[in-house]
């Protein structure tokens, strides 16, 4: 997991190649993916020494873990206070490491996407009622994604819903 810091090099020279600014944007989380579902129940353990693995969920047909940070990654003048171990969907093939960074914007998607037209968009978890968010393709396994709430406000979201 030490890695992060390499692929936080590479993810902001990427964006920075873009051309999108994320200056005073929160950096919310950064998303391991597995290479198979082998691989992530090895990896759930290291996950689990990290901090609180306190969410897991079957989106898209595959398992998406969610852990708070006891310790923050640090990097540059960031804090990162989550982290997201996410398998394969069924099918997919996918390379192990570190695939996207989660910012946290103020900004409607729509004008985001129109701030930035040339960029490669997924657009279609936008409208959710939680969770939404627009992805930016960068590069083969490389993603910035935008959402209007952090990770763990989500999920304490949720779990008021599904206490009700």
């Amino acid at each position: 997991m030490k890695d992060y810091k390499r692929f936080l090099d590479r993810f902001f020279e990427k964006v920075k190649e873009a051309g999108i600014d994320i200056i005073g944007l929160q950096l919310d989380h950064i998303a391991y993916y597995t290479a198979s579902k082998e691989e992530y129940d090895e990896l759930k353990p290291e996950f689990e020494a990290l901090g609180d693995f306190d969410h897991e969920a079957i989106i898209s047909s595959r398992r998406v873990g969610v852990i708070t940070l006891d310790e923050p990654f640090v990097y540059k003048d960031y804090k990162i206070e989550a982290a997201e171990l996410i398998e394969p969907k069924d099918g997919e093939t996918h390379s192990s490491g570190w695939e996207h960074a989660e910012f946290v914007t103020g900004e409607g998607y729509n004008v985001i996407l129109e701030k930035y037209p040339n960029i490669k968009w997924e657009t279609g978890s936008m409208n959710r009622p939680i969770y939404s968010h627009i992805t930016a393709i960068l590069d083969t396994d490389l993603k910035l994604k935008f959402h209007d709430k952090s990770i763990l406000e989500c999920i304490r979201i949720e779990r008021e819903q599904g206490s009700q």
